[in-house]
Formats: structure tokens, C-alpha cells, sequence
């Protein structure tokens, strides 16, 4: 699972689309309550419980350092 803080999430957004503060944070909120609403009712699970994943990586590290830890792992789990 990929995780960032909403900060970051803000700024990304902001950058890509051309939104407001107020419209990227508004939009981020909306999508994550979807996706919780969605893994809750079809699944009966919570979208942030650690357990149900590999793995939980900050993508505020940077894509070099997430590409090289995820390579890494997939190394070491199928090799």
C-alpha cells in the first residue's frame, strides 16, 4: 500500500491540477472516504489496518528510494 501524508497528497494535487488548497484537501478527503466505504462494505475491512498488506510505503520518500524498496522486495519474495 502506498501512504502519503495529506500535506503531500495536498500539494500533488495542487501541482497536477491546477486546484485550490481548499479544493485538493476537499477532494482527497472524498476519495479516501470512498475507498474506506468500498474495502468496509465489500470486504468487511478496514483500508488502514496494516495487517491486510505486503507492505505500507510513504511515498513522501521519493520514487527512488520506493522503486528500489519495492524491487527489493519482490527479489526477496519470489527469487
Amino acid at each position: 500500500r502506498l501512504v502519503a501524508p495529506l500535506a503531500y497528497r495536498v500539494e500533488r494535487l495542487r501541482e497536477l491540477f491546477k486546484m485550490t488548497e481548499y479544493e485538493a484537501e476537499r477532494s482527497i478527503k472524498d476519495i479516501d472516504r470512498a475507498k474506506h466505504d468500498f474495502i468496509k462494505e465489500y470486504f468487511d475491512a478496514n483500508i488502514e489496518d496494516p495487517h491486510l498488506y505486503d507492505m505500507v510505503l510513504n511515498v513522501a520518500m521519493g520514487k527512488d528510494k520506493i522503486t528500489e524498496i519495492m524491487k527489493n522486495a519482490l527479489q526477496v519474495k519470489f527469487l
